[in-house]
């Protein structure tokens, strides 16, 4: 009888008992295609390198080889080579003791990233130049530079009224005046107590005020009052504060009784001058009723002419000349190449004046019918700013610039409420009187800046000043010669809860200023004037406005990446928190170090002591617990503790809740509660007035710093950067996907470039089955649901093909088209593969394979090497090579010396020789790494022949129940003759195999003796790319036929 056996490729499934003959239990070197068996070309070598740990293929417009070398003391050096394969470069990048994650590339920019950050490098002038592991941030304060501005408006016809007003505004008394006189106290420490006079006592829910006058020079020091309380009899600190102008009053009302006040000093620097001060503690009580019997008419006439003063004062000196006279906030961000911003800065609150301005002081005319003279006063001032950090030339190509943006101001009266005679709000007055010893003006208005007087600044200090103490300095304000009484008048007044909510609830920024690349290279030791056009602040809203980000301040540290679209996706990432910003980059500056003054009030030298660093913690409620970032200002902007004008901080992430700042000896802090902004993404603090001072508490103990852990891991969140930015990430465009964890993303578009253009599906592969993300008009995306089950096993396996994507799972091979998935290795699937051991003289086979290889291309196979793992072990490590040229793929495993081949012809399987172990990016190209630094190009071969180790599945010629003896067997195909050598086997039982005979060419005849059921042909060949082999001819006998057997 005869049998025509068609060579089928290698499978596994099913049995040995129930597989069709011709299917092949190995099947090295061939491959079924076109219906016959065709060679599996050994890959072509390109180059070789040594201590080879990754490849990356940079492809935009050139190709470039990133190679990363490893040497033995854990080094890892990253040099390039072009496609031409020319000498490496020499390192652009070296890491020690990390590993990399994950490199890839966006544009010209290649990322890195490691075990420990990021890491981007830049393709310019024929080189690659590392940048730096982020964008770096830019610390830039903000000043206010400005002088007294005054008007004098007569021509109003304001009407003057003879009703009386009588004003009850709160006025202090003199409760006890302390000198103290401290010597050789120790730079950074206390001086002893000293104890006011025993019957002084301060009384609960009352309020009382601090001030200090100069006697000797105070900028070195605070002062520390404490009290007995009278409910526990324990001292405690009442109030800390630098000691200030005469002026400046520290509020307080205390909710317990303190008796037996005590005061010592603490000295902030180590200086050897005496801290001498006088401190006054003043009692509030109510004044004595002023009666101001020439008022303004309450008319609707009088308040549209009044209203009329403050707009036309605000317009003509401030708005239309680009000075600033209201609080408002500044803003500022880095612009990068493409026009996002990164590092958005907190909004940072600048204060003209603190108070109702101008200032409104009126004066009855009585040569005119007792109409008004309104003199309007406030502080005009220029917008100053001094870089403190500055940017190297290398970021010249990535950075434009800094962008300035600013709020619009926030006004103290209210611009359009309308006339209402029954309204006793709209005309509020405040009086100096000196014959009733009333002063309501004293601290009625503050400015932050550095005055100007005369074209001059009048010292060197960005101060907290009081508009009344300026104004009766230099303009003979209040002067009881010229008038017993000086009245001012608040016309349509917001409330304080009504300026405090509009400070809060600010939230759009415009584009005022912008400073170029080359304005940033180098930090400033002074501040300089911002010049705005004119106009500027005329036409606010028409400007550009600040989009707030939440990324933008966060900074990539970890993650995988991926690029599609020209935009790099991360997962698996580590953001660290921002580092918060210290209270003088939060509010405008205000001087640390201050003046020394002569008794006539010159300045006689500035301070030089050792600026304070202070650590600034920010804690942040988040699904990872409570996390905390730190500061630690060192700058020269550093100090704050007790200074007044700082009433603001920010922090950039809705979650915060809270903000400690410690002294840097540890015994001094400040502890403020944050709440979260409804419009911005960020939590801030306001103090209940403008001019509070930012006062801490000294303990007995120093300060535990709490432990920082500023690192937010995000693992089921896929985060998408602006198209050919790698830096800019947006909230918008992250997508969360139904998980605990994105193992790796892919897509199913043809790779063309890096970019990985077009708008295919992007593949999720989660620890819950692969997820298809599709993309929107905008580029962002949306998570539909899962298409499949399966779990990705191993990452390494995913390879992307021209319409589909394949990788490996405990079932198999899965390949995913569209909203599909098919396994494609159900047939060598198995526990239990085929061993070449189980063949008698299998060590005669391997010889004489081993003798007809080509050692240039291919190498020894031995019996361990050539041992069979268990598939689902050989998956677990696996890589996968798309052979676009052959319309092959490869599946090689770095542990084992065979990898299996599938065509993508015929869906069929076969084997072949590899000793690769690492993928390289190359598509079309497909390129591996081997175990001795060789690149391999699997789609090329310089080889002339393969050599071929083929071992059929049991064949029993469609009757496996039936003894038979082969009489001829005759192998077909293509081939060459001479260049196949053959084995024929033979069993009972599938597991005991005899050899039955042999051959040393195509034809194998002349057998006889014992019948077997089953075969088995082991053929060896030498094949050259032309050549294929279709099957073969078997003609058998039919023995014992008398009964089954």
């Amino acid at each position: 009888m005869i049998k025509e056996i068609k060579y089928n490729g290698y499978t596994a499934q099913p049995s040995d008992y129930q597989n069709p003959d011709g299917d092949l239990a190995l099947s090295v070197g061939m491959v079924p295609e076109n219906g016959s068996l065709h060679p599996v070309m050994p890959p072509k070598i390109l180059t070789r390198w040594e201590h080879v740990s990754r490849v990356f293929v940079h492809k935009n417009n050139y190709t470039h080889y990133i190679v990363v070398q490893n040497s033995e003391d854990n080094i890892l050096t990253f040099k390039w080579t072009d496609e031409k394969f020319g000498a490496l470069s020499d390192s652009f990048l070296t890491l020690t003791n990390e590993t990399v994650n994950d490199l890839t590339a966006v544009g010209n920019m290649l990322v890195v990233a490691s075990s420990e950050q990021m890491y981007y490098i830049l393709w310019k002038d024929g080189a690659y130049r590392f940048l730096a592991n982020s964008i770096p941030d830019i610390n830039i304060a903000f000043a206010l530079q400005g002088e007294v501005k005054s008007h004098v408006y007569t021509d109003k016809n304001i009407e003057a009224s003879t009703s009386s007003v009588t004003t009850a505004e709160e006025g202090w008394n003199t409760l006890a005046t302390f000198a103290y006189d401290f010597r050789n106290v120790p730079g950074d420490g206390y001086s002893d107590y000293s104890y006011l006079d025993e019957d002084i006592t301060l009384q609960a829910n009352t309020n009382y005020a601090f001030s200090t006058q100069y006697s000797v020079a105070s900028a070195t020091h605070y002062f520390c009052l404490e009290g007995l309380r009278s409910d526990t009899n324990v001292y405690e600190l009442i109030i800390k504060a630098a000691p200030r102008a005469t002026s400046n009053h520290y509020t307080l009302t205390p909710n317990v009784t303190y008796t037996k006040l005590r005061l010592r000093v603490k000295n902030r620097v180590n200086s050897s001058q005496i801290l001498s001060n006088t401190l006054i503690i003043e009692k509030g009580a109510a004044s004595a009723s002023v009666t101001l019997t020439d008022t303004i008419k309450n008319t609707s006439d009088n308040y549209t002419a009044m209203l009329s003063i403050c707009n036309s004062f605000v317009n003509k000196y401030a708005v239309e000349k680009g000075k600033f006279i209201y609080p408002f906030f500044i803003r500022y961000a880095i612009k990068l190449y493409d026009g996002n911003y990164a590092h958005i800065s907190s909004p940072i609150l600048m204060v003209p004046n603190s108070g109702y301005a101008p200032l409104l002081h009126f004066t009855p005319r009585p040569e005119a019918n007792n109409n008004i003279n309104v003199t309007a006063y406030a502080f005009l001032c220029d917008m100053q700013l001094r870089l403190f950090s500055s940017l190297g030339s290398e970021w010249e190509d990535i950075i434009q610039g800094v962008d300035i943006f600013i709020s619009q101001p926030i006004y103290p009266y209210n611009q359009g409420q309308t006339y209402d005679t029954s309204d006793n709000t709209l005309f509020t007055y405040k009086v100096f009187d000196s014959k009733a010893g009333v002063n309501e003006l004293q601290g009625l208005d503050y400015g932050n800046l550095k005055l100007i007087f005369n074209g001059k600044p009048v010292d060197a200090s960005y101060a907290h000043r009081d508009l009344y103490d300026v104004l009766t300095k230099y303009y003979s304000f209040c002067d009881p010669a010229q008038a017993t009484q000086w009245r001012v008048v608040e016309v349509a007044p917001n409330t304080a809860t009504h300026i405090r909510n509009d400070i809060q609830d600010t939230s759009t920024y415009y584009l005022v200023h912008s400073l170029k690349f080359n304005d940033l290279l180098e930090a400033s030791n002074d501040f300089a004037d911002i010049t705005l056009k004119d106009g500027a602040l005329e036409s606010l809203v028409n400007k550009k406005t600040l989009k707030d980000e939440m990324l933008a301040n966060r900074t990539l540290r970890k993650g995988n990446l991926y690029t599609y679209n020209n935009r790099l996706h991360t997962f698996n990432t580590a953001f660290q928190l921002p580092v918060p910003k210290g209270m003088l980059l939060n509010n405008q500056y205000i001087s640390t170090l201050e003046p020394t003054y002569d008794e006539n009030g010159n300045i006689i030298t500035i301070s030089t002591g050792n600026p304070r660093c202070y650590h600034v913690f920010v804690f942040l409620r988040t699904s990872q617990g409570t996390k905390v970032v730190h500061l630690e200002d060192t700058t020269s902007l550093a100090y704050c503790f007790g200074l007044q004008g700082l009433s603001w901080f920010f922090y950039p992430d809705n979650n915060a809740y809270r903000a400690l700042f410690v002294s840097y000896d540890q015994m001094d802090f400040i502890d403020i509660k944050l709440t979260s902004h409804d419009y911005l993404n960020g939590a801030y603090w306001l103090a209940d007035t403008l001019n509070d001072a930012f006062t801490s508490v000294t303990g007995s103990d120093k300060y535990t710093l709490p432990t920082v852990d500023d690192i937010l891991l995000t693992q089921s969140t896929i985060y998408v950067s602006e198209v050919n930015n790698p830096f800019t990430f947006l909230s918008s465009m992250a997508v969360s996907v139904g998980c605990r964890n994105v193992m790796a993303l892919s897509c199913a578009a043809k790779p063309l470039s890096t970019g990985q253009f077009g708008k295919f599906p992007l593949y999720a592969f989660t620890d819950n089955g692969v997820w298809a993300l599709e993309t929107t008009s905008t580029g962002s995306y949306f998570a539909r649901q899962p298409i499949t089950r399966d779990v990705c096993i191993n990452v390494n396996s995913i390879c992307q093909l021209e319409s589909t994507v394949l990788f490996a799972t405990d079932r198999g091979i899965m390949e995913l088209a569209g909203s599909s998935a098919n396994c494609l290795t159900d047939l060598i699937n198995t526990k239990f593969p085929f061993s070449i051991r189980e063949l008698p003289k299998y060590d005669t086979i391997l010889s004489q394979y081993n003798e007809s290889i080509d050692g240039d291309n291919e190498k020894v196979f031995t019996e361990k090497n050539i041992a069979l793992l268990p598939f689902r072990d050989f998956v677990k490590k696996c890589r996968i090579v798309n052979d676009y040229t052959n319309q092959r793929v490869i599946l090689f495993n770095p542990d084992v010396r065979y990898a299996y081949v599938f065509s993508r012809l015929s869906s069929a399987w076969g084997m072949m020789q590899s000793d690769s172990c690492l993928n390289v990016n190359s598509y079309p190209e497909a390129q591996t790494i081997d175990e001795d630094g060789n690149l391999l190009d699997y789609g090329q071969t310089n080889a002339s022949k393969v050599s071929a180790l083929l071992v059929t599945r049991p064949f029993a010629m469609g009757e496996p129940d039936f003894f038979k003896t082969i009489d001829c067997i005759i192998q077909r195909g293509f081939v060459r003759k001479g260049k196949i050598k053959q084995i024929l086997y033979g069993s009972n039982d599938l597991f005991h195999w005899l050899p039955v005979a042999s051959s040393t060419d195509e034809y194998l005849r002349g057998m006889s003796g014992t019948p077997y059921k089953y075969f088995r042909i082991v053929i060896l060949g030498d094949i050259e790319p032309d050549e294929s082999l279709y099957g073969c001819t078997v003609e058998y006998t039919r023995k014992l036929t008398d009964q089954p057997r």
